[in-house]
């Protein structure tokens, strides 16, 4: 089945709509991060009894999102399935995108940007909130090499880079997982969290990516 992909004019007015409602979206989001800097992070819904906000959940939910878009590129490149080649491409931006949105989230709930680097400054290979950076920023530059071979249609390329991103994929969620696998609160500290993370993941990006 012979496929060819083309550039988008970006000349229509349903385009510049689209373009529109995104930047009206953008800028509502940069105006609830300032507010959230200026007011306190109890915007999110944090309370001395709620210690996770809107902030942590959504970046959870972007994690989700972003390992469960990438599998599903996996049923082209892995498993040849040429049907799923225009979706490709597709899941491999928006899993490296949601990746972006869910370290965004994390950064506006830790009040300070200047603690950016400080995971990297302090690594504890026995603390998952240590390790997790590695694994985000280590998918973040197999997102962008899985997506580069696919524009290049490089076959042989995708074929070696499309298991690593899987499998990095499900230790990132799986990592996320562990987190709050690790957390001794009810409902949490449990050993089923990461593949249970894992199954939701790859519920939610496939229902993500059916609306797109």
């Amino acid at each position: 089945m012979l496929q060819r992909f083309e550039t988008i004019e970006g000349r229509s007015i349903p385009f510049y709509l689209l373009i529109f409602v995104l930047g009206a979206l953008a800028l509502g989001g940069i105006l609830a991060t300032y507010l959230l800097c200026q007011k306190g992070l109890y915007l999110t819904g944090m309370t001395t009894r709620v210690p996770w906000g809107l902030q942590i959940i959504l970046a959870v939910f972007y994690v989700g999102l972003s390992a469960g878009s990438l599998v599903i590129s996996s049923l082209y490149a892995i498993f040849g399935k040429m049907e799923y080649k225009p979706f490709a491409r597709v899941t491999v931006f928006l899993s490296f995108l949601f990746l972006v949105a869910a370290l965004l989230s994390i950064m506006s709930d830790w009040g300070r940007l200047s603690n950016i680097f400080e995971p990297f400054h302090h690594f504890n290979p026995v603390s998952m909130f240590s390790i997790n950076p590695f694994l985000y920023i280590t998918y973040m530059i197999i997102s962008i090499c899985y997506l580069v071979a696919m524009f290049m249609e490089k076959a042989s390329l995708v074929k070696i880079i499309a298991p690593v991103a899987v499998i990095w994929a499900i230790d990132v969620h799986s990592g996320t997982g562990a987190i709050f696998g690790f957390s001794p609160r009810e409902l949490y500290c449990s050993p089923l969290l990461p593949p249970s993370f894992i199954a939701a993941a790859l519920s939610s990006g496939t229902a993500f990516a059916i609306i797109i």
